[in-house]
């Protein structure tokens, strides 16, 4: 055998051993971390993000969408029995005192939903309550959404959603508190996503408590405000199913809705599949329609922080109204 057929034979059997090695290497899952959404609802979203220039507020700080390594983790076991679905766990959950969970198939736009921190400020806000009054809009809560769905009922059309993301039970930041007296005091509700985790200030479930008594929703927006693609099943889990039962202590009533810190959905389904005690998963991209069972996924589009009617035009595009 000459040397050249020699070095062409080790040549190819290298090549057929780096192949039987890379078949048992893990793949490398697709390019986003975002909950997957249909055609029309990526069309949807990418029209969202396209008034930025115009000073739509960009998802940025704690709502900006971080990749997430896709290999080298070691999955834990699911707390929830991988065979259960997730309309059966829904029945393994402790129901709200005031609001019983239940499957309720539904098929309905998801209302004009906003997405507010608190540097959106207390003027704005203030200003963004005279000019839904003005435009004749209806504010409403993911509770009462829940609420007209078990009825049969799609959110009337001229409906919105406002939630404001970060208070924390550590520390009420008195900014939070006059932003959610610009809609109190107007007689408007809003949904509150609240951090739950770690020791709380005296007064700040007394506070919560106040405004939940006048129609604003308390929503989870976990313990510790993590970027759960991170985190691993069991992780993820103890913030969702964890902050679940401190509102439910806390507050008398269950949370209907779970606010996703970051807008951060894992492309495996693991929040979804963890969130089964709640009837909304929050986040940002997609969720233009609420399908199905629950716990529903829907959407959230940001404020242009120059103008009301901008805002609201925004809101018109990304969701269709």
């Amino acid at each position: 055998m000459t040397r050249s057929t020699q070095l062409l034979l080790t040549t190819l059997g290298l090549a057929l051993a780096f192949s039987s090695i890379a078949a048992t290497w893990p793949r490398q899952t697709p390019d986003t971390n975002q909950f997957p959404v249909s055609a029309e609802s990526q069309s949807a979203a990418a029209v969202r993000t396209a008034p930025v220039a115009a000073g739509v507020e960009p998802v940025r700080g704690d709502e900006s969408v971080r990749p997430v390594p896709a290999v080298g983790r070691q999955e834990e076991p699911s707390l929830i029995p991988d065979e259960l679905s997730v309309q059966a766990a829904l029945q393994l959950s402790t129901p709200p005192p005031d609001l019983p969970l239940r499957p309720i198939s539904a098929n309905c736009p998801t209302p004009r939903s906003l997405m507010l921190h608190t540097h959106y400020g207390v003027e704005r806000m203030e200003a963004l309550a005279d000019g839904i009054i003005a435009a004749n809009m209806r504010t409403m809560t993911y509770r009462e959404v829940l609420e007209r769905l078990s009825r049969g009922e799609c959110p009337p059309s001229n409906s919105i959603v406002v939630s404001l993301d970060d208070i924390s039970t550590a520390w009420i930041d008195p900014i939070f508190e006059q932003m959610v007296a610009a809609f109190t005091d107007r007689g408007l509700v809003l949904v509150l996503g609240v951090i739950v985790g770690g020791p709380a200030d005296p007064g700040a479930w007394t506070y919560l408590q106040g405004v939940h008594d006048l129609g604003i929703e308390i929503a989870s927006h976990t313990l510790d405000h993590p970027n759960l693609p991170e985190l691993t099943r069991i992780e993820i889990e103890e913030q969702i199913s964890g902050s679940y039962r401190v509102i439910c202590e806390n507050l008398g009533a269950c949370p209907v809705s779970l606010i996703v810190p970051y807008g951060s959905m894992d492309y495996g389904g693991r929040t979804m599949q963890s969130a089964w005690e709640y009837s909304f998963v929050v986040g940002i991209a997609g969720g233009l329609t609420i399908v199905g069972t629950p716990p529903y996924y829907v959407g959230r589009a940001g404020p242009n922080v120059h103008s009301i009617d901008l805002t609201m035009q925004v809101l018109d595009v990304a969701f269709g109204s």
